[in-house]
């Protein structure tokens, strides 16, 4: 798998070869990735911390290059707010750098993530074409899930939080017929008022060219902009990561 810089650029530019600190002392406190004795990894961050004023990154994941002392990509991720999985992080920003692409280290930085520390993946609100296949390639891989996430207020599709009668209105309705052509009758999360964000989750395949995830049921677009309602979404969607063994 080959993971270039798949989500942002940073304001100051990608990162390039030169900036590599392949020569550099290796950190403290770096562990051995299971299986691979040759690749370490390093998790830092907390709850409220600002590792990146540009993507709002609270934690960073690095991987490292043990037998040439030297760091070859990082994973920064944010909190990922209401989502209702436990250790759930959106995704921020990646890097492997560019004499390490073409060896499949990318995949091993989503490994640690999802197998490793056991997060839960999602993606980041918008995605490159690169990311796209990036996303694709991870589908393919025993062990990952990947599914499409949905998600709206309690009060546009559960009649019980709808005191105002907002189901009756031509938007609720397509939300409500959305939810029903994915096959989505569950909710990942109850709700507790008619202002709580409820999520739905879908099964994903690889659209036509192999080049991203869509909805399985109908092929609907996620991230291109072919989605039906890009740039005039009245809910959120997206694509989520976790582990669940071999399959």
């Amino acid at each position: 798998m080959r993971l270039g810089e798949i989500q942002r650029t940073s304001s100051e530019g990608p990162v390039t070869d030169k900036d590599a600190p392949r020569t550099a002392r290796l950190p403290k406190g770096i562990k051995t990735v299971p299986e691979a004795p040759n690749l370490g990894y390093q998790f830092e961050g907390g709850p409220g911390q600002m590792r990146s004023m540009f993507t709002g990154a609270s934690h960073e994941l690095f991987l490292y290059d043990l037998k040439n002392s030297a760091q070859i990509g990082w994973l920064t991720l944010r909190e990922a707010g209401t989502f209702p999985l436990p250790k759930s992080f959106q995704v921020a920003n990646a890097q492997i750098y560019d004499a390490y692409r073409g060896r499949g280290l990318g995949q091993s930085l989503y490994g640690v993530a999802l197998k490793v520390l056991g997060l839960t993946i999602v993606a980041d609100d918008t995605q490159t074409p690169e990311a796209r296949r990036l996303w694709v390639n991870l589908h393919g891989i025993s062990g990952v899930s990947i599914r499409g996430w949905i998600n709206f207020m309690a009060q546009d599709v559960f009649p019980e939080f709808d005191q105002y009668n907002m189901n009756n209105t031509r938007a609720n309705q397509r939300r409500i017929a959305r939810l029903q052509r994915l096959q989505t009758p569950k909710p990942m999360n109850r709700p507790q008022n008619q202002y709580d964000t409820v999520y739905f989750d879908f099964p994903v395949q690889s659209g036509p060219g192999g080049q991203e995830l869509q909805a399985a049921e109908n092929l609907a677009a996620i991230y291109t902009r072919d989605h039906p309602e890009d740039n005039r979404r009245s809910y959120d969607v997206g694509l989520f990561a976790k582990w669940t063994g071999q399959k």
